[in-house]
């Protein structure tokens, strides 16, 4: 038996688009999109992908190759986390924990660390009163200078929490975890809208602790996480997320799906169904039938597996 040895196949943007086209007979044989046409079949395809991100969709939970791990670095000073692409402050999906080399001043920005950093990369220093200090390498030559001067004194010995990049706002949060210096985990509930509502001394900055609860809020381009209690006691334990980020868009001709080629058929034949109107064509029952055969194939890719079932809007 003679077989190509190639076990994965892969497509792009722009065979994706002619393919939908090919479907409603929009091509010929040796015909390619124009570039209006492309224009417009692209827009349809990103915001196809955009209703089919995280569980919000017909395959609720299957999308695992989204699925990531986050840290959440905690402050004491207040209750809600913004999580994005964007923020520079203790959200990422990869740190490197690090030890202060001696005291650092009030003013100063010359600091020694047990590790090896980068210039760029973003570093959170344990202060002397219990904060985090947030700001970013500036040189390493091979004094370590970091852009800001330290409005608080930290200690040597103390945490440093190193990162590069920042990780992209959960669409679902899933589970969470508190994690604390030495790794152990505690569980955290995920509360619903109304148990986080009713309670009663949450946005309190007095009341700090360990939170043992958190809500979350998708919003436009970033998710808002709140604790339980109005203030983090110990900044040196962080919150674990397992959670879903978006789907990456289709921007360039060659950009490959952000999916597993068993989804490939799906979103052709679904891209095909969404632009016959454009083009005005009709949608039949043979192209219905393979679009819900290549569905349903696609929606049992990666199934959750589980042993316990929950009840529909139940608070945990």
């Amino acid at each position: 038996m003679t077989t190509s040895g190639v076990y994965a196949e892969t497509t792009s943007t722009q065979q994706i688009i002619r393919q939908a086209m090919l479907n409603i007979g929009c091509l010929d044989a040796d015909e390619a999109p124009g570039p209006r046409e492309y224009d417009d079949c692209r827009r349809m395809l990103n915001m196809m992908v955009s209703q089919w991100m995280g569980k919000s969709d017909f395959a609720p939970g299957l999308k695992v190759w989204t699925r990531k791990r986050g840290y959440v670095f905690l402050s004491p000073k207040t209750y809600q986390y913004q999580l994005s692409s964007f923020n520079t402050q203790g959200w990422t999906n990869s740190f490197t924990k690090m030890q202060l080399m001696g005291s650092v001043g009030v003013g100063t920005n010359i600091i020694t660390l047990t590790g090896t950093v980068a210039v760029g990369q973003y570093i959170g220093l344990v202060c002397s009163d219990g904060t985090l200090f947030w700001t970013k390498i500036a040189t390493i030559t091979p004094t370590i200078t970091t852009v800001d001067n330290l409005t608080v004194s930290a200690n040597g010995g103390a945490n440093a929490y190193v990162y590069t990049t920042p990780a992209q706002y959960p669409v679902n949060i899933e589970a969470a975890v508190l994690r604390d210096d030495q790794d152990g985990d505690s569980p955290l509930r995920i509360m619903l809208q109304s148990t986080y509502d009713a309670l009663s001394n949450k946005t309190d900055p007095t009341n700090f602790g360990d939170p043992t609860s958190i809500y979350y809020e998708e919003n436009l381009g970033f998710t808002t996480v709140y604790t339980d209690v109005g203030a983090a006691q110990d900044v040196t334990k962080y919150i674990v997320l397992t959670y879903m980020e978006p789907v990456q868009k289709f921007i360039n001709p060659t950009d490959e799906p952000e999916y597993p080629e068993e989804w490939y058929q799906a979103i052709h034949f679904s891209l095909s169904k969404l632009i016959a109107p454009m083009f005005k064509k009709k949608w039949t029952d043979l192209l219905e039938s393979n679009r819900m055969e290549s569905m349903m194939i696609a929606r049992n890719k990666s199934g959750e597996k589980s042993s316990l079932y929950f009840q529909p809007g139940v608070d945990e």
